[in-house]
């Protein structure tokens, strides 16, 4: 709520026609969030996403409501050009933020923002989004005392993603690192030898590094990972998949309409027998669906139990939930369909809902 009267105030107060009436607005706002933070004895969340520099639309973390509203926070957002005045005000209100979210702004970075990020005791998840190597060597040294609490970590940039930023945080659980460009991954051979004990999610949703770095950082980490999403499997990739990454629970994967890649997935199945769920990515053209169906019923682990995949055919569809009935063990599945065009998702309707009636299928959205 807090959130939403921050966007409202910036919007009517860019409207106003006069200085004067600006003002009158921010006042009259101003009572409304204090109004707020007396209603709210502890506030666990806040996201302060304002492009503006002005100390207007700071007015409000300086009432004593503010003191005891945000004393308790724990997760933040924020853009990186907010007034220092924020920032260093802030960090004597709340120094237990364990998520922070930081969208860097071309403005640049406020002055205020490693010293309130080095003023945090237990940080655990920060989100990088739109930085650059400059723009992360500012705040690093504001990050060392975080180096052994922070498990998360969500680096989104066109830049490189600096692997000697993310070999600070040895006890990192999850890394998601994002990025359209393949040059962010230049200097990625730094982190393919290091060991990340604790690392379960591994995701690399647009670009991956290339292969060589890629599968030798698999083969120390892979036996830790739960969960790896990667958007460019190739070949090599699913083989070092199945031979380095034995403990999986969720998998996503391209499949292509090569035997090779189809005897790939067999292969991760067959070594992956915790794998609880596979995201699976393809065309119609690049997939022999039947096959793919049989696959999943002939070789999937016991406890496997929900797919996720487009759905650009129905061949072999209607037989594999057949299949899926009589096999031993069988768990009901939870179904997702994605990207499907609407002739075929008329078509799939019918089907689902008739194994969904049966058990097949315990759960699914289309």
């Amino acid at each position: 709520m807090i959130q939403n009267i921050l966007v409202y105030k910036q919007l009517i107060i860019t409207s106003g026609d006069s200085y004067y009436d600006k003002y009158l607005l921010s006042l009259l706002l101003q009572e409304i969030l204090k109004t707020f933070m007396e209603q709210i004895p502890s506030l666990k969340s806040l996201k302060y996403f304002l492009k503006t520099k002005s100390t207007n639309c700071l007015e409000f973390i300086y009432s004593p409501e503010a003191k005891v509203c945000l004393y308790s926070l724990t997760e933040l957002g924020f853009y990186s050009d907010i007034h220092s005045e924020f920032f260093y005000h802030l960090s004597h209100i709340c120094q237990n933020i364990q998520s922070l979210s930081i969208s860097f702004s071309d403005n640049g970075i406020s002055d205020g923002l490693a010293y309130f990020i080095s003023s945090q005791n237990n940080l655990k998840s920060l989100k990088l989004s739109s930085c650059s190597k400059n723009e992360l060597r500012t705040i690093i040294p504001s990050l060392v005392k975080s180096s052994l609490t922070l498990t998360k970590l969500r680096i989104h940039s066109s830049d490189a993603c600096m692997a000697s930023f993310i070999s600070m945080f040895m006890n990192l659980q999850k890394l998601v690192l994002i990025s359209e460009s393949k040059d962010f991954f230049d200097d990625f051979d730094q982190l393919q030898h290091i060991n990340f004990p604790h690392l379960r999610t591994l995701k690399f949703p647009y670009s991956v590094p290339k292969a060589g770095p890629l599968l030798n950082f698999l083969e120390i980490n892979g036996k830790y990972l739960n969960k790896y999403y990667v958007c460019d499997c190739y070949e090599s990739m699913k083989l070092a998949i199945a031979k380095f990454c034995p403990n999986l629970k969720g998998l996503y994967v391209i499949i292509s309409e090569e035997e090779d890649d189809l005897e790939s997935l067999k292969l991760i199945l067959k070594n992956c027998q915790f794998l609880e769920s596979i995201n699976a990515s393809y065309s119609y053209k690049h997939l022999k669906s039947k096959e793919f169906y049989e696959i999943l019923v002939n070789y999937s682990p016991k406890n496997f139990h929900k797919l996720e995949m487009n759905l650009f055919s129905l061949q072999g569809f209607e037989e594999f939930f057949i299949n899926w009935k009589n096999r031993i063990p069988q768990r009901s599945l939870t179904l997702i369909i994605k990207n499907t065009l609407d002739n075929i998702k008329n078509r799939a309707s019918p089907i689902i809902e008739k194994y969904h009636k049966m058990g097949v299928i315990k759960k699914f959205k289309i």
